[in-house]
């Protein structure tokens, strides 16, 4: 298995998210970079439609700052260990600090959306954010309930990570002056699927693979995950008698 080559940072993008970041997760701080996936779609879409700059970087290191939120909560629910190669926040400060922590990234992030001026683009983060808590939600109400269907995990997957993708292609297209912002939508959306089920099969990477975080978490917590839904479809499939060759 091949190792993912670093990805190098833009300088204007970690300055612009680096504004809305409490002290205690500056670079430098308990929160390290991560591959910045949602905030590169962003830009690279804007600035293929040729939406302005400014905008796009403030736009892009909001959506960076609900993802982080996101897993500052996620990390506590999970109780883990190791959050992009370093220690999870919970462990460097109090788990209560923490969650307070992440509810000020969603403040910050979403006063910056809304100094934007766009009504459009105020309303539609606001529909990611809330659906992004849906599907943790949704996520930790089936904790520990096996077996999960391909359409909850998919339901799932498409509230807690799409949901934010969708916006990336949707603010791209709105800063861009495009009225197709529901295809850029659509197609951003699907990308964030395919990126979820990516971070599903690293769960399983072996050991001494540079995933930046706990490995085995989501057999561990019992979450739903592809893998291990195809893995249970599989074993069924398998099992002595299935299919009377074992």
């Amino acid at each position: 298995m091949k190792r993912r080559r670093p990805i190098a940072a833009n300088p204007a993008l970690e300055r612009a998210l680096s504004s809305l970041l409490p002290s205690p997760l500056r670079p430098g701080a308990a929160a390290p970079t991560g591959r910045r996936r949602r905030a590169r779609l962003l830009l690279l879409l804007g600035a293929a439609g040729g939406a302005g700059k400014v905008a796009l970087l403030r736009a892009a290191a909001a959506v960076e700052a609900v993802h982080l939120a996101a897993l500052i909560h996620d990390d506590v629910l999970d109780d883990a260990a190791v959050r992009r190669g370093r220690a999870a926040l919970h462990r460097t400060v109090e788990p209560g600090a923490a969650l307070l922590l992440g509810d000020v990234l969603f403040s910050r992030a979403v006063a910056s959306i809304h100094r934007l001026g766009r009504t459009a683009l105020t309303a539609r983060f606001l529909r990611a954010v809330d659906e992004t808590c849906a599907g943790e939600i949704l996520e930790t109400a089936w904790r520990n309930r096996p077996p999960w269907t391909e359409g909850l995990y998919f339901r799932i997957a498409g509230l807690k990570t799409a949901a934010l993708f969708r916006f990336c292609g949707e603010a791209a297209a709105i800063l861009a002056g495009r009225r197709d912002r529901a295809v850029w939508g659509s197609i951003s959306r699907r990308i964030g699927i395919a990126c979820q089920i990516i971070d599903d099969c690293l769960d399983l990477a072996p050991p001494g693979f540079p995933v930046g975080k706990d490995r085995l978490s989501d057999l561990k917590n019992s979450v739903p995950s592809l893998p291990a839904i195809l893995g249970l479809a599989d074993k069924g499939r398998l099992a002595p008698g299935a299919d009377g060759d074992l």
